[in-house]
């Protein structure tokens, strides 16, 4: 399976070089996209795997970015205000360790929290800097991410960045994946590579050893680490 998406250039540009073959499933849930050897395009949110939100039981794994909830994260984000001193960030949550909390009192913990809750746990005093827009792809623990998985974050990205008005452009820090530790590099490489080596945008990816509901926790410095990471990438 490999995607290639180089956001610099024209869509049609990118689409020479964007194949992506995906394993033929025997039985695919309703809703899958599965083009087995049609081009993909990486700009068009009809080359992401799934219309509408699935639950993989077996896994336990939400998967929740679909075309719909992409397209409602565009509006949302070309509402902000034109005039904005803050940096803009787009935050993507997978779920991971640092997302977790228990569904029920007592019971065991599962990545339950969106990306909105973790920002929102991490230190008040950010949002004098960052304006952070939440976009939650998947809830799952990052084992059970595949890079079929990797894929449609590389296209909802290319997809986002296409259609981000020009004033949000002109404060744009990149995209900040929460993202859980045991297979973060592994991930990493994969969407460096579905990218390519002239993306327009910068992606950092963290996570945690505690979940951010923890007392004491490593979830909040890494958050913010991160966002000052993409500052000085700039």
């Amino acid at each position: 399976t490999s995607t290639y998406c180089d956001a610099v250039n024209q869509a049609q540009a990118a689409l020479a070089e964007g194949l992506r073959y995906l394993d033929h499933l025997p039985n695919p849930p309703e809703g899958y996209n599965n083009p087995v050897t049609k081009v993909e395009r990486p700009f068009d949110l009809e080359s992401l795997r799934y219309r509408e939100p699935v639950y993989v039981a077996e896994q336990n794994k939400h998967i929740n970015l679909v075309p719909r909830a992409v397209e409602n994260f565009v509006q949302r984000m070309n509402a902000l205000p034109e005039e904005s001193a803050k940096l803009f960030v787009i935050g993507i949550g997978t779920g991971g360790t640092i997302s977790m909390a228990p569904k029920v009192a007592g019971g065991p913990l599962v990545p339950e929290l969106d990306f909105q809750s973790i920002i929102q746990k991490t230190d008040p005093r950010l949002n004098d800097e960052f304006e952070v827009e939440g976009l939650d792809a998947f809830a799952t623990d990052s084992s059970q991410l595949e890079i079929d998985d990797v894929g449609d974050l590389a296209i909802a990205m290319c997809y986002i960045w296409e259609n981000m008005k020009p004033s949000l452009r002109n404060r744009f820090a990149g995209f900040l994946v929460i993202h859980g530790t045991d297979t973060m590099p592994k991930s990493g490489d994969h969407l460096e590579m579905m990218l390519g080596g002239n993306m327009p945008f910068n992606v950092v990816h963290t996570g945690a050893q505690k979940a951010i509901n923890a007392k004491i926790n490593d979830a909040q410095d890494n958050v913010k680490h991160s966002l000052y990471m993409l500052k000085m990438l700039l």
